[in-house]
């Protein structure tokens, strides 16, 4: 036997072209076990060189680990959107369990729960505002937030909380006042005055802002209906009976007038001489534009007097 002291490397020159072909190799001729470890590595094989022509139709993986890595971004075409109709009904069923909810509208066969959330972090909210919307700050209670503070919050038994809802009251201040210690209004008839200015009101609680100020009038902060009470106590200095006197809530410093053209009031003192007038009470529900103003307006008579430590003024917005 000839003995060989070196071997000639093979190249691609030393193989004729196409001389070595698949059918050369018989099946799993060639195992792992003939091929050191780490010797062909990926840099050995060209890109692609690897095709679904150099692969049999079925793969036996069975006693195999498959590595997986997660999908990219420039794994998907933009242009392969996933339609709608591959998301149809009972297309992703077998697959997830359950039909996808439209991004675009739909209806949920069961309840739709969301974490409880809070003021600063509402449970369901727009996609303007991340701080305004609906959350439950206990059980079986509901609240409505913006801009990260509570507004209203339904109690289990479904009463409303609204700590934030315009609301006042105030008290007058000192002795007996004359009917010229209060500026005219802007109504018809020199007696009708406005109680500003000639005491400085008590203000004894309000919320929703510093709508009420001592000086007797209530700004609208909102549009809307609002509900005022005023009360107090007169009496006639003269023994005649013209010291009567009637009881309105002004707006914008201005009586409302009725269909009639005259304004609807109270009246307390009249025939009566020379007397106190216990009893003066007026309610009003009127409509204030955001900026108007509502204040207490009676009809004084030059002699009569009103007594401020027992005058009150109240209201509150309806809605």
């Amino acid at each position: 036997m000839a003995a060989y002291s070196s071997f000639k490397k093979i190249n691609s020159n030393a193989i004729i072209n196409s001389a070595v072909t698949g059918a050369k190799f018989a099946n799993l001729a060639v195992t792992a076990a003939k091929i050191d470890a780490n010797a062909v590595a990926t840099g050995d094989i060209d890109n692609l060189a690897v095709g679904t022509t150099q692969l049999a139709a079925n793969l036996d993986l069975s006693a195999k680990t498959v590595t997986y890595r997660a999908i990219l971004n420039a794994d998907v075409n933009a242009s392969a959107a996933v339609v709608g109709t591959k998301l149809a009904s009972g297309a992703a069923v077998t697959n997830i369990g359950f039909t996808p909810l439209n991004k675009a509208g739909g209806t949920t066969s069961g309840q739709l729960t969301v974490p409880a959330g809070s003021a600063g972090a509402p449970s369901i909210t727009g996609t303007s505002n991340a701080t305004t919307g609906i959350h439950f700050p206990a059980t079986n209670n509901v609240s409505i937030a913006t801009n990260g503070s509570n507004r209203m919050t339904f109690d289990s038994t479904g009463r409303p909380s609204i700590p934030n809802q315009p609301a006042f009251y105030a008290s007058g201040n000192g002795g007996w006042y004359y009917h010229n210690s209060f500026p005219s209004t802007s109504s018809p008839g020199s007696q009708w005055r406005e109680l500003i200015n000639g005491w400085s009101w008590q203000i004894t609680n309000q919320q929703g802002g510093s709508n009420f100020t001592s000086t007797g009038r209530f700004t609208a902060p909102v549009a809307g209906y609002y509900y005022f009470y005023a009360q107090s106590y007169q009496y006639n200095d003269s023994n005649s009976t013209d010291g009567y006197t009637h009881w309105n809530i002004g707006r914008n410093s201005s009586i409302y007038a009725g269909v009639t053209g005259r304004a609807p009031h109270t009246i307390y003192g009249h025939g009566v001489p020379s007397h106190y007038v216990p009893g003066i009470m007026v309610s009003q529900t009127l409509y204030l534009n955001t900026g108007d103003y509502a204040s207490v307006c009676p009809y004084m008579a030059p002699v009569a007097r009103i007594h401020g430590d027992h005058s009150l003024f109240c209201g509150y917005l309806i809605g």
